[in-house]
């Protein structure tokens, strides 16, 4: 069973980009991710539903509508 939760590595994978490209788009806040705090610094996760979703819709915050039409096929 594949985890829900990406690392960086991982969703430069699976969106297949690169690693800076992965890290640019946090940066820039235009891709979906939680900070997780690990002791001083933080781990930066993606959830793999989540990537589906701005993939699909091209959009960090999709409305309502694209939400819902796009986890129906997910």
């Amino acid at each position: 069973m594949e985890s829900a939760w990406l690392n960086v590595r991982e969703t430069a994978e699976y969106i297949r980009c690169s690693v800076s490209l992965v890290r640019r788009l946090v940066a820039e806040n235009q891709i979906p991710y939680r900070r997780i705090p690990d002791g001083k610094l933080s781990k930066i996760l993606f959830n793999r539903k989540q990537l589906d979703l701005w993939l699909l819709c091209g959009s960090q915050n999709p409305s309502k509508r694209q939400r819902l039409t796009f986890e129906s096929i997910l």
